[in-house]
């Protein structure tokens, strides 16, 4: 098992309420009920909602500490559109030119949402404003799992191997798919642990966000010592 990737998963085990379990609560949720005939896209908000919220993104400068639960409707009603149902749990080793246009039409339209409605945040007129490359990709990742969470350690943890193009981009997820091809074995038997230990499936591109986040976390925590 690669030890980055059971670093990582450790804290569940340790502690069955972490809120990395936030993660499996909402990935879990929009798997089994994407394509239910009674759809509350309340409750897959809330689920959203909690999920981003236990992940950091509702922090103090963050636009959407001034919304509620109910401004992420759109925003599930693009991700539950069957154009996308093909991305759900996207292998990184078979990932093609196909799926990364989606990916990145996908990515567009949540960006186009979000910034069509934040003229007024906290009672505040202003300028627009423009989701991060980090809100939209995990959003992707705790809903569909088709793109790892482009945040602060996991882009770290791409400078430690030295992967270029690091930024939510076509580039960027090819150049993923080559390193997670390289080391297929290792990440396929990592894969079976974990998801074992989890009781769910950990589909690769979770996989390979828990790896590269936490080289980058155990980076700059050597940085401090």
């Amino acid at each position: 098992m690669l030890k980055e990737i059971y670093n990582a998963f450790k804290e569940i085990i340790n502690d069955p309420n972490h809120r990395y379990k936030s993660w499996e609560h909402c990935y879990t949720f929009f798997k089994q009920n994407r394509k239910s005939k009674d759809i509350d896209i309340d409750y897959f908000s809330l689920h959203l909602f909690a999920y981003l919220s236990s992940w950091g993104m509702l922090r103090g400068s963050s636009f959407l500490l001034q919304k509620d639960f109910k401004f992420h409707n759109e925003i599930v009603e693009i991700i539950l559109d069957s154009r996308y149902d093909s991305l759900q749990d996207l292998d990184l080793a078979r990932i093609n030119n196909n799926d990364v246009d989606l990916l990145m039409e996908i990515k567009n339209r949540i960006r186009d949402s979000y910034f069509d409605r934040t003229d007024l945040v906290n009672g505040t007129e202003g300028e627009n404003k423009t989701a991060s490359d980090t809100l939209v990709s995990k959003i992707l990742l705790g809903t569909l799992c088709c793109s790892p969470a482009y945040d602060r350690y996991f882009i770290d943890g791409l400078k430690q191997k030295s992967i270029p193009n690091r930024n939510f981009s076509e580039r960027s997820l090819f150049q993923l798919k080559k390193h997670y091809n390289a080391n297929l074995n290792q990440f396929l038997e990592t894969q079976t642990e974990i998801s074992n230990l989890a009781g769910i499936n950990y589909p690769s591109m979770k996989l390979f966000d828990m790896y590269f986040w936490e080289l980058g976390y155990e980076a700059d925590l050597n940085k401090q010592t």
